[in-house]
């Protein structure tokens, strides 16, 4: 295996998370799952800058050749082979 304790979370620094139930309950509260914890923090950040100016205005989306790359690559191998077929 990969030699960690039952219970730890992950390779990151120790905290109640990583210690355990009992640690969890003794470090203030329930063991919450990941997800719950990471959306309570966007929540947060959300509400602690909603007001900001840079957050005003228009979302602009814009493509990256990361994805246009291999989607393009595919349509043309899909082409390619539906051609042979």
């Amino acid at each position: 295996g990969r030699g960690g304790a039952v219970g730890s979370v992950g390779g990151g620094a120790v905290g109640a998370a990583d210690l355990g139930a009992g640690a969890a309950l003794a470090a203030g509260g329930p063991r919450r799952a990941e997800t719950d914890r990471a959306m309570d923090e966007l929540r947060e950040l959300h509400e602690r800058r909603q007001g900001e100016p840079g957050t005003q205005g228009e979302v602009t989306v814009r493509w990256a050749y990361e994805i246009i790359a291999p989607a393009v690559a595919g349509a043309v191998l899909l082409g390619v082979l539906w051609g042979l077929g």
